[in-house]
């Protein structure tokens, strides 16, 4: 019984310590521009030389910019226009938020296609309060595709950056963009996609913060694992000397 306590004494302590880890202002908690959980979708077909559009409000859930916040989603694809299944809208492009994801598609119609997502109608937010800089959570790009962003209607920009087929975070510090100064009085935020062929692409979340302050799940669930794993085998050796 004085073991158990003692083991489960050992566990809470380590349990603690680690949710303080991650609760210091380090890892405080990032400003989400949008995390995607908002349904929305756009689609374009090839050819018609416009773009496709869509505007819709996002809810308290969806972003942290505030009451009015507005989101366009913009598409427009070059090539060959497909031709649809009877009943249905023909297109080659789709853009869609749902369920914690943004996710482009072309298909192999498609020879070039520019994307972008645009939140407006919000109140000036000062988001050098939250941290130093954007950071895009890319999931997967199968094929060369550029970013940029653009703050406060070109104000301010970064400088695009192309990915290629793989995942990573896109992170761009207030203090490298065009003019830095704009990230005390944020009006607007685009977020804008380019790339040759049918590529395809799926992102998390935009959020103004720190690197360090989006630590990965997958990395948190392993501590967590770990600490329970020693708890566990703790106690089976605690079982077998006794």
């Amino acid at each position: 019984m004085i073991q158990t306590f003692f083991r489960f004494t050992n566990l809470s302590f380590f349990a603690v310590l680690l949710l303080s880890f991650f609760s210091t202002s380090s890892y405080a908690a990032p400003f989400y521009i949008d995390n995607f959980a908002d349904m929305q979708s756009v689609i374009d077909l090839a050819g018609d030389s416009t773009a496709s559009t869509d505007t819709q409000a996002l809810t308290s859930t969806g972003s942290n910019l505030g009451p009015g916040t507005q989101r366009t989603l913009s598409i427009d694809a070059s090539g060959t226009p497909s031709a649809g299944l009877p009943g249905f809208p023909a297109f080659n492009s789709l853009m869609q938020s749902n369920t914690g994801t943004l996710q482009i598609s072309n298909d192999t119609n498609v020879t070039s296609a520019v994307a972008s997502v645009f939140w407006h109608g919000f109140n000036t937010v000062d988001l050098t309060t939250y941290g130093t800089g954007l950071l895009l959570k890319v999931d997967t790009i199968d094929l060369a595709t550029t970013i940029q962003m653009i703050i406060n209607g070109g104000a301010s920009s970064s400088t695009p950056q192309t990915f290629t087929a793989g995942t990573g975070d896109f992170f761009v510090p207030f203090a490298v963009f065009s003019d830095s100064t704009v990230f005390n009085a944020v009006n607007d935020i685009e977020l804008t996609f380019a790339g040759s062929g049918a590529w395809d692409g799926k992102f998390s979340f935009l959020v103004a913060g720190d690197p360090s302050t989006v630590p990965e799940p997958s990395v948190l669930l392993l501590i967590l694992s770990g600490l329970l794993a020693a708890y566990f085998i703790s106690g089976t050796r605690q079982k077998k000397l006794s």
